[in-house]
This record gives C-alpha cells, sequence and structure tokens, in this order.
C-alpha cells in the first residue's frame, strides 16, 4: 500500500458535459485512468498515490466545456494535512467533501448556479 493515495470522485450535476479530461502530478502516480468526458448527470472517478519514499500525490484534473473551464487540485501530503480545492466558471457552484485521512477519498460536487441553466 502507498503512503498516501488519494480517491477522487468528480459529481457532474450539470446541463453540460465536461470534455478533454486531462491532469498532470507533482508528485506521485495516476492509479487510475482520466475519463476523456464526464457526461451532463454522470460521475467520474479518478486516482493518484505516492511512488516514492516518504512522499504524497499532487496534481490536478482539468476539464472544459461550454460554459468554461475546470480544475480540480489535491495535495496529500507525507507530512501535514490533505488540501483540495477547485475552480470553475462563475455559473457554477463546486463544493469539496471528504479527504482527510491518508488513504483519502475526496468528492467534487459541480452544480449550476440558479438563474444560469439550472434546470
Amino acid at each position: 500500500m502507498p503512503a498516501r493515495s488519494t480517491s477522487i470522485t468528480i459529481e457532474n450535476h450539470t446541463s453540460h458535459d465536461f470534455v478533454s479530461g486531462s491532469g498532470g502530478l507533482a508528485h506521485g502516480e495516476w492509479n487510475s485512468n482520466i475519463p476523456g468526458v464526464i457526461p451532463k448527470g454522470q460521475s467520474a472517478n479518478i486516482g493518484a498515490e505516492s511512488n516514492g519514499f516518504m512522499t504524497g500525490d499532487e496534481g490536478v484534473v482539468n476539464y472544459k466545456c461550454d460554459k468554461g473551464d475546470l480544475a480540480f487540485n489535491f495535495d496529500n501530503p507525507f507530512i501535514g494535512s490533505p488540501s483540495y480545492g477547485a475552480s470553475g466558471p462563475d455559473s457554477f457552484n463546486i463544493s469539496t467533501r471528504g479527504g482527510e485521512e491518508d488513504q483519502s477519498h475526496v468528492t467534487y460536487t459541480v452544480t449550476e448556479k440558479l438563474g444560469h441553466g439550472h434546470k
């Protein structure tokens, strides 16, 4: 078992498909592939883990949609507390929950703000 791992769920509760999935790591390695698309109303699971002595995992998962770009950041260091963040179009809300353990699971939930295409 790696010293640190991060299991990521991205929930797309919008009326837009998230496309062109990509990512980058500052530390660690991917342990599951980044899906190219997260269709509207669906979710995707992605994972990263540490791959060295006394290291953690840190990176970003990126998507695009017709409203703009989305970025989901994670940092699960060997020493210190995990941290998570996300950015996206102004018409979206992105909430983050979970991710407090060495073997973390974090969920990003993306919804549309009222008055911005929300149904």
